[in-house]
């Protein structure tokens, strides 16, 4: 259902007393609505909603990219958010708030597109993006391992937890280390358990993280028998 014209204003009132929030934007992409993507688009002309984070040398809400990624969605569902973030020529400018926008929303469809997004990024865009296995492992973990987490094919599964695997033989910082300890509890299996108990236990504050997905795994693997 489309946004009526008091629900149009509210938005609007929301922007100019600087309240205005992501979530708003969410859930106006959630009703994919082609007439809402032109309300967005017409809001972005109107205020010149920036495109970067730095504007004359103070930090703003980029709300021009925010915009473009809920367009983008209303017209494409996840499946176009999973191609604006790996596109080579969008990536750079656009993985970051296309992982952020997917992580709220639990469904499967936006579990597939980080999929797509943690596979198909270009490895000269990886290199650039500021930590990219914090951000898919987070986004992971907020899709799969908190209340409401959506019913996934086991081949999506196996897709989620490989790449996981796969991190644990890169470089990480700590803090990345621990967020893929922490998305294992949502589709870790036995391999999962041998990669963790061979791992080491991280310094504080994430000292418990890994004994706290290796419990977590075992219980799911009990579940499913």
């Amino acid at each position: 259902m489309s946004l009526t014209p008091a629900q149009q204003k509210k938005i609007r009132n929301l922007y100019e007393s600087h309240t205005l929030e992501v979530s708003d934007l969410v859930k106006i992409a959630l009703a994919r609505s082609k007439s809402d993507a032109t309300f967005l688009q017409a809001l972005r002309a109107e205020y010149a909603w920036p495109d970067d984070e730095l504007e004359a040398g103070d930090h703003v809400i980029p709300w021009g990219r925010w915009c473009e990624v809920a367009c983008r969605y209303i017209h494409g569902g996840p499946a176009a958010l999973g191609k604006l973030g790996t596109d080579a020529k969008t990536c750079l400018d656009y993985f970051d708030y296309c992982v952020s926008f997917l992580s709220s929303i639990q469904t499967k469809e936006s579990v597939a597109a980080v999929c797509q997004i943690a596979e198909a990024t270009p490895p000269q865009c990886a290199k650039q993006i500021e930590r990219p296995t914090l951000q898919l492992a987070e986004a992971f973990n907020l899709l799969l391992c908190i209340k409401g987490a959506p019913k996934i094919s086991k081949a999506t599964e196996k897709r989620v937890r490989d790449y996981l695997h796969r991190q644990f033989d890169q470089e990480l910082e700590t803090v990345e280390r621990a967020s893929v300890f922490d998305a294992l509890r949502g589709v870790g299996d036995k391999t999962s358990l041998e990669l963790l108990e061979q791992a080491e236990d991280l310094p504080e504050p994430f000292e418990d993280e890994r004994m706290d997905a290796v419990k977590a795994i075992k219980k799911r693997i009990a579940a499913k028998k």
